[in-house]
């Protein structure tokens, strides 16, 4: 590539995908873990505290606010594209 970026995702290549896939999860999670036989197939190039470290899940980043500030905001909007200037009775699921 001569500018930019170039992101690549290893673990995403077709043939290692179609390989892995067919590998019996028995054979996959054999210490009870998840990741077990990448972690046993890594576990002379990375440091022992990054080959066994739990699984963290992935962070919730949202912000309730910003979730009440798009609904209110998209509302808003939909009124003045639809020429009304106070919202309709709302739905009974729909979020106030």
């Amino acid at each position: 590539m001569a500018s930019g970026l170039d992101v690549r995702i290893p673990f995403a290549d077709p043939r290692l995908v179609d390989y892995t896939f067919n590998i019996p999860w028995s054979m996959k999670s054999f210490d009870g873990r998840e990741k077990s036989l990448l972690r046993a197939a890594m576990k002379d190039l990375l440091p022992e505290k990054a080959a066994y470290r739990i699984k963290l899940p992935y962070p919730n980043l949202r912000d309730r606010a910003y979730d009440e500030d798009m609904v209110s905001n998209s509302r808003s909007d939909l009124h003045r594209a639809a020429g009304t200037s106070r919202p309709s009775p709302r739905h009974p699921t729909c979020p106030s």
